[in-house]
């Protein structure tokens, strides 16, 4: 990992089971779930302690969050980055970038009810029109609708300029932001 990102592996998460009690219920894997495994909340927090030294080393506020495959957990894991950093007393905003297959807002209650970064794109709604708070937690679903793109399909010159003046918003409000993306597949031409 090292020769392709130069840095080393940050932490490893265990593999988890739930302790279920009522199996009428579906539980997430949250960090703020009693019923989630005392390791695995250890393993996130340890995650988020050495990411926050490197992104305070470098002067940084948003971390991104991807993987090279769906169903990897990048969301899940998001979500617990976000509840560790409020838990530590940070302002979080957490961002569902995944336009295609949103589950953030899944995650929360609020999935294609909420008006979000799709709503956004489309014009529809400002920046802070999307903006759900709850105390030290702000979170930004995907939107009312699933975007249809193709699978190399990119944001354009003036669609990074709106997400840069997007991301602009809130700086002044938040000492980190997370932010959930669809998987990134990286090719080699060796």
């Amino acid at each position: 990992m090292k020769k392709i990102t130069s840095k080393g592996c940050i932490s490893v998460l265990p593999e988890v089971t739930v302790k279920k009690r009522n199996r009428s219920k579906r539980v997430q894997l949250m960090i703020s779930n009693k019923r989630v495994d005392w390791g695995y909340k250890q393993s996130v927090l340890s995650a988020q302690s050495r990411i926050n030294l490197q992104m305070e080393k470098n002067d940084q506020k948003v971390l991104l969050v991807t993987s090279t495959l769906p169903q990897e957990g990048k969301s899940i894991f998001s979500v617990n980055l976000a509840l560790a950093e409020i838990q530590n007393g940070k302002k979080t905003v957490l961002i569902d970038g995944d336009l295609r297959n949103p589950s953030v807002g899944r995650i929360f209650g609020f999935d294609g009810k909420a008006k979000g970064l799709s709503d956004f794109f489309d014009g529809r709604v400002g920046a802070e029109e999307i903006i759900v708070n709850s105390g030290n937690l702000s979170v930004i679903s995907a939107g009312t609708r699933n975007v249809k793109c193709p699978k190399n399909f990119h944001f354009g010159l003036s669609a990074s300029k709106t997400l840069n003046a997007f991301f602009f918003v809130f700086r002044p409000i938040a000492t980190s932001v997370v932010r959930s993306t669809k998987p990134k597949v990286s090719t080699s031409t060796r």
